[in-house]
């Protein structure tokens, strides 16, 4: 397939374009400073983009199958960037009649008091840490949800996330927002392996998705 990765410079984004590449697709990874990406490939194609500019978009986005999203921040005030950018995402995907997206986001980004998640995500890190990157990812899940049923959209709800190596251990998936029973930490590899191998899945299409391993 024809991929485009968003974030490839970052932990995440990385892994996932060489997950792509060693999977034999070709990949144009869009980023803003293309010096910080080093993945050299013959099927890779490395772009400089403007997420704040639809039209530029557009044009990248030509010809290719289907768009994964690593997007992140590291800011904790103002945050946009993940509603902002997945409306003009989608804006360039339907210019170019491309169905499928993958994003992260995050567990527990919803509050839900009749299934709350892990004690320490509901009652230290989103309050007192999280709260206006979370409640950014709800306004980016609920553009996809409510108006975007013409995408074959999945998001991608992982725990903590570490730059340990994968552990080649099954990923657990539930249609909430955590997994019951999994740990709160997985590998960014392991979630970069898994949103690549649903790109051609059906089972997860329009939903949003926790995952997490014992």
């Amino acid at each position: 397939m024809k991929l485009v990765v968003l974030g490839a410079t970052g932990n995440t984004g990385k892994l996932l374009v060489k997950e792509a590449l060693d999977d034999g697709h070709q990949v144009l990874a869009i980023v803003r400073t293309p010096s910080k990406l080093e993945i050299q490939h013959e099927n890779l194609r490395v772009s400089q983009g403007d997420l704040s500019c639809s039209s530029d978009l557009s044009k990248q986005f030509q010809g290719y199958d289907a768009v994964l999203s690593c997007i992140g921040t590291t800011t904790r005030s103002n945050v946009t960037i993940y509603s902002e950018s997945m409306k003009l995402i989608v804006e360039g995907m339907r210019a170019n009649g491309i169905k499928r997206v993958i994003c992260m986001s995050s567990w527990c980004v919803k509050d839900n008091r009749a299934d709350p998640g892990p004690w320490f995500i509901e009652w230290i890190l989103k309050p007192l840490f999280l709260r206006r990157v979370y409640v950014n990812m709800v306004e980016m899940e609920d553009f996809l949800t409510d108006e975007c049923q013409d995408i074959n959209f999945t998001i991608v709800r992982p725990p903590g996330l570490t730059n340990k190596q994968s552990n080649g251990k099954d990923v657990m998936t539930e249609d909430r927002m955590f997994v019951n029973g999994a740990k709160g930490m997985i590998s960014r590899a392991d979630v970069a392996k898994f949103m690549l191998s649903i790109v051609n899945s059906e089972e997860f299409y329009k939903k949003g998705i926790a995952i997490g391993q014992k």
